[in-house]
């Protein structure tokens, strides 16, 4: 019995490391919600004031928040897929983090002391 306890914790501990191992750099992560919108141009003889379907975009932007204030980071077309992809980073660091916790959880019932 107490051989198996050991053997789960071995385990527990190297699932712990192969996550931490495959972090994503904190240099790749990026916090918001990326918002992509159409609006109507300051011209009022363009298409865009008859009809939304003439609206002007897609326009990209990440809306961050910071307390009670959202803040708007306009992003060029060629910034987009490398926002989408810090955004995911940060998503995923968030769901390992909470991998580490269920882990370590289960190795503090274990009895590990580490």
């Amino acid at each position: 019995m107490l051989y198996e306890l050991g053997g789960n914790m071995n385990k527990l501990r190297h699932q712990r490391e192969t996550i931490i191992k495959n972090f994503p750099s904190l240099e790749e992560i990026i916090r918001g919600s990326l918002i992509k919108r159409y609006s109507k141009c300051t011209y009022s003889t363009c298409k865009c004031h008859m009809s939304r379907k003439y609206w002007h975009g897609p326009f990209y932007s990440i809306a961050v928040s910071k307390g009670k204030k959202t803040s708007h980071i306009y992003l060029s077309n060629n910034m987009i897929k490398e926002a989408k992809r810090r955004m995911q980073n940060y998503d995923r660091f968030w769901k390992d983090i909470e991998r580490i916790s269920d882990i370590n959880i289960k190795l503090l019932k274990l009895g590990d002391k580490e």
